[in-house]
């Protein structure tokens, strides 16, 4: 018996604007141990479609030339929620704090949560990161 055979798949969602970047995205995927469940551009995605499709992984292509304001603060939110619903245990919300200033957004937390909370801590942190290869910044402030 294969691995493949004791261990389904996992459920996997690529959201990406249609074109080569998405395409390659989907070649790749396509050669992991991974099963698709969904594909969809995130500008137009309705969450509860995200939600039904429920998968396991999320792989959302994010696009250098992202500049517009317009996108990428409703994109972000998105990412964030995603990261936050992906850690083994729920976080705590209540207290958290999400504001732009220029071109940095800045995520905050209560006092004890990042220790409360330490795989979404991390997955925020490897947020943080993915934002670097765009202009505009995410400034983490975990306590």
């Amino acid at each position: 018996m294969s691995v493949s055979e004791t261990h389904p798949a996992p459920a996997v969602a690529l959201l990406a604007r249609p074109g080569a970047a998405r395409e390659r995205l989907r070649e790749a995927l396509s050669h992991a141990d991974v099963q698709l469940v969904l594909e969809d551009d995130p500008n137009g995605l309705e969450p509860q479609v995200l939600q039904a499709a429920d998968p396991r992984f999320v792989v959302i292509a994010l696009e250098a030339a992202i500049e517009d304001q317009a996108v990428a603060w409703p994109l972000l939110a998105l990412r964030l929620a995603v990261q936050l619903c992906h850690a083994r245990r729920d976080p705590d919300l209540q207290g958290m704090r999400l504001h732009r200033s220029d071109s940095v957004f800045h995520l905050t937390v209560p006092e004890g949560w990042a220790k409360s909370y330490p795989q979404s801590a991390q997955l925020l942190r490897t947020e943080a990161v993915a934002w670097q290869k765009t202009p505009w910044t995410l400034q983490l402030h975990l306590h």
